[in-house]
């Protein structure tokens, strides 16, 4: 999955410069979206990016900040690099506990009442869906920690050559 550039990590920005403040600055003046806390694109880039974009930003968001996040069904095929006929409705993420499965609503967030600030609102955004699984076992695509498809544990990578794959010891 390529992510474009415009995903604004707020923790890699307090590190490189010590401060957040324009980030929070610009965030309730409505120029920035945040997709989730830490996460922000700008609402220019978040309105003229395409679905599969905005899906992107979202899934990176989430893999980044949920602690020990594994992607799993669509979300992971194409985490993986792998052909989908359409952008998921909702960014998966694998689950061993029952409690914690289910859908949670999407934190998207734009404040502001101008045109822009509106149109992100009545946007479609991404919700993260807990799905149980019995038992996980990651593998890695670049940045990314995914379950691995039925089929795949010793049958030949299909889409080799595109994104390596490791296993996650």
């Amino acid at each position: 999955m390529e992510i474009l550039p415009g995903l604004i990590d707020s923790a890699a920005v307090l590190r490189a410069q010590g401060t957040t403040d324009t980030i929070h600055r610009e965030f309730r003046a409505g120029k920035l979206v945040r997709i989730r806390r830490g996460f922000y694109v700008r609402t220019d880039e978040w309105l003229k990016a395409r679905p599969s974009d905005r899906f992107a930003w979202s899934t990176a968001a989430i893999a980044r900040s949920v602690k020990g996040a594994v992607l799993c069904g669509e979300t992971a095929a194409l985490a993986a690099g792998l052909p989908v006929l359409r952008t998921p409705a909702c960014v998966q993420l694998a689950t061993t506990l029952p409690g914690r499965s289910g859908l949670r609503r999407s934190p998207l967030m734009v404040l502001g009442e101008d045109k822009a600030s509106r149109q992100v609102r009545e946007q479609r955004s991404y919700p993260l869906r807990y799905c149980l699984k019995p038992a996980i076992e990651p593998v890695r695509y670049g940045e990314f920690r995914c379950t691995s498809p039925a089929g795949w544990g010793s049958a030949p990578y299909v889409g080799a050559g595109r994104t390596q794959r490791t296993r996650i010891a």
